[in-house]
């Protein structure tokens, strides 16, 4: 290889990191506390009901949500919660076990966008717990 495409190369570099996608392992600190947990049928379905809040630390904002989820018994796409940067569904997981998985996005400055998820298997019991989040990842 030349001199000249070594160089050529090395000057094209800094565009290619323009946009820099990252992934932290997850932060036992960083947890999701959920409130009134709760089950609701009515003739049209059923749905989860359940509030949501992120205490804000040095990387990530705080946020609030309420959210109402269908229950379809099957897996479904994230529904959008009242705080348009939080989404949540809740299935099944075996008798009397769901799984709620969370994801939280947020913008920083301009460009940057970061996503931080959590899950955590409950009964249908729980109306409070913590959901940790296991995975945050984002694009600068």
């Amino acid at each position: 290889m030349h001199l000249s495409s070594v160089l050529a190369v090395a000057l094209s570099a800094p565009s290619l990191t323009n946009a820099v996608l990252f992934h932290r392992n997850p932060n036992p600190a960083l947890t999701w506390q959920v409130s009134n947990f709760t089950y609701h049928c009515s003739p049209g379905g059923c749905v989860y009901v359940f509030s949501i809040h992120g205490a804000e630390t040095k990387n990530t904002p705080g946020f609030t949500a309420d959210c109402l989820i269908p229950n379809s018994g099957k897996e479904e796409e994230y529904t959008q919660c009242d705080n348009e940067q939080v989404k949540a569904k809740v299935t099944p997981a075996a008798d009397f076990i769901r799984n709620v998985k969370v994801e939280y996005s947020w913008l920083q400055g301009v460009t940057a966008e970061f996503h931080a998820r959590g899950q955590i298997n409950i009964t249908l019991t729980d109306t409070y717990f913590t959901i940790p989040v296991t995975e945050v990842s984002g694009i600068a």
